[in-house]
C-alpha cells in the first residue's frame, strides 16, 4: 500500500498545474508556472509585463540610487559647514536609505538570474547579507552621533539656520522627485523604495522648520534636539532589522505566518489523521517555504488522497506562503507511539514588553508617519510661541557700564 500511494503522489503534481512538486526536476518546472502568477518582491519578474517592465524598474533604482548618492555628499559637507548635527544624522539615515537602495538596484539584475547549478532556491537570499551588512554600518554611525551631539545638548552650538533652510530645499525637491518616479513604477521593490524616500522627505521638512525656528527664536538646542530623535528613529530600526534577519537567517518561522490556523485547518479536512515533520521558514523575508508531511486514515482511498492534497496545498497558499511540498503518507507508515511524537504542537510566542510596546505604538504605515510629522510641528510651533524674542545684539563686555545699575 505504501508504494501505492507514493506513485499516485507524483502523479497528482505531475497534473497539478499550479502546485509545486515534491521531487526536484517537477519542482523546478512546477515552480516556473507558480511564479507566473504571483507576485514576488525580491522576485521582481513580473513575467506578464514583459522585459521593458523589468528595465524600467531597474532604471528607476539605479537613477534614484545615483541621485541620493550624490545627495549624501553634499549633505556632509553641507552638516558641516552649517554646523548641523541635525543635517549630519540625515545624512546617516540617508545612508542608510541608499545602501538599501543599491542592495534593490543589485537585485533588480540578479533577479534574472534565476536558480542555477550553485543555487538550486536563486539569489534572494544574498539581500539577507547586504542588510546585515547595511544595519551593522547604520549602528557604528548612529553610536558615534549619539556619543558627538549629547554634549551639544548641554551646550549647544550655533548652527547656520539659512545653510540648513536651503539645504532641506534641496532634499526634499531631491528625494520628492525621486519618490514621485519610484511610485510610478510597476514593481513591489519601485513601491517600496518610494515609501522609503518619502520618509526621507518627512526627515528633511523637519529639518526645515528647525531652521525656521533657530533663525527666528534663535533656539539652537533643537538642533541637537533634532539629531538625537533622528538617531533614536534610526537605532530603532536598525535593531529590529537586525532582529528579523537574523531569525530569517536562522530559518525561523516567518512571524506573519499562523502555523496553529494553518494546523487547524488541514486537520480539519475528511480523511486526515495527523499533520507531521512541518518545517516552516523564509527565504528572504518574502518569500516563505513549507513542508509537511500529511498522515491519511485507514479508510481513505488513493483518488481522495488527490483531493485531500489539493485541499491542503489551497489552504497552506491562502497564507501567503510560495513554496509548498506536501507529502502523503497513509496510516500504516507510522505507528500509533510514532504519531504522537510527532504531532505538531504550537507554542504560543512569549513577546518581550519592549517588543510589544513597540508593536504597538510604534508606526510601520505611511499614514502614520505623516501624523508623527504633524506631531513634530505642533510641538515646533508650541515651542516658537513660547520661546522669548532673540536679542538683536549680544551683550559686548567692554561696553560702559550704567554707573547707577552699578551702584546698585
Amino acid at each position: 500500500m505504501k508504494h501505492k500511494h507514493e506513485h499516485h503522489h507524483d502523479h497528482d503534481d505531475n497534473h497539478d498545474s499550479h502546485d509545486h512538486h515534491d521531487h526536484e526536476h517537477d519542482h523546478e518546472h512546477e515552480e516556473h508556472e507558480h511564479e507566473h502568477e504571483h507576485d514576488h518582491e525580491h522576485e521582481h519578474g513580473h513575467h506578464h509585463h514583459g522585459p521593458h517592465s523589468h528595465y524600467h524598474g531597474e532604471k528607476n533604482i539605479a537613477i534614484a540610487f545615483f541621485l541620493n548618492l550624490v545627495f549624501i555628499v553634499i549633505e556632509f559637507f553641507g552638516g558641516l559647514f552649517t554646523n548641523s548635527f541635525a543635517i549630519l544624522t540625515d545624512a546617516l539615515h540617508d545612508l542608510g536609505d541608499t545602501l538599501s537602495l543599491g542592495v534593490s538596484w543589485y537585485l533588480e539584475r540578479v533577479s534574472k538570474k534565476g536558480k542555477d547549478a550553485r543555487f538550486s532556491l536563486g539569489y534572494r537570499r544574498f539581500s539577507l547579507l547586504a542588510a546585515l551588512i547595511n544595519s551593522l554600518i547604520l549602528l557604528g554611525g548612529s553610536l558615534f552621533i549619539l556619543t558627538e551631539v549629547i554634549p551639544r545638548l548641554i551646550h549647544p552650538h550655533h548652527a547656520n539656520s539659512t545653510g540648513m533652510f536651503w539645504l532641506a530645499v534641496v532634499g526634499i525637491a531631491v528625494h520628492g522627485v525621486a519618490a514621485y518616479r519610484m511610485s510610478k513604477g510597476g514593481s513591489l521593490n519601485e513601491r517600496a523604495v518610494a515609501l522609503h524616500l518619502m520618509e526621507d522627505v518627512f526627515g528633511w521638512i523637519a529639518v526645515l522648520l528647525a531652521s525656521i525656528l533657530i533663525h527666528f527664536k534663535d533656539l539652537h538646542i533643537i538642533d541637537p534636539l533634532l539629531s538625537v530623535a533622528i538617531t533614536l528613529y534610526i537605532l530603532y530600526k536598525v535593531v529590529f532589522n537586525l532582529k528579523e534577519t537574523l531569525v530569517i537567517f536562522l530559518q525561523g518561522v516567518p512571524p506573519d505566518v499562523k502555523i496553529d490556523k494553518i494546523q487547524e485547518e488541514i486537520l480539519a479536512i475528511k480523511g486526515v489523521c495527523a499533520m507531521c515533520d512541518t518545517n516552516i521558514w523564509s527565504l528572504d523575508g518574502v518569500n516563505n517555504v513549507l513542508t509537511t508531511h500529511i498522515v491519511l486514515d485507514k479508510k481513505v482511498c488513493a483518488e481522495d488522497s488527490f483531493v485531500i492534497k489539493r485541499k491542503a496545498k489551497e489552504i497552506i497558499e491562502k497564507y501567503d506562503i510560495k513554496h509548498i511540498t506536501v507529502e502523503i503518507e497513509c496510516h500504516e507508515e507510522r505507528g500509533e507511539v510514532e504519531l504522537k511524537k510527532e504531532e505538531f504542537h504550537v507554542h504560543e510566542k512569549n513577546k518581550g514588553k519592549l517588543r510589544q510596546f513597540f508593536e504597538e505604538y510604534i508606526p510601520k504605515t505611511l499614514k502614520s508617519k505623516i501624523l508623527l510629522v504633524i506631531i513634530f510641528i505642533a510641538i515646533l510651533f508650541i515651542l516658537f510661541m513660547l520661546a522669548p524674542e532673540s536679542e538683536e545684539h549680544e551683550h559686548d563686555p567692554n561696553a560702559p557700564v550704567n554707573v547707577e545699575e552699578s551702584h546698585e
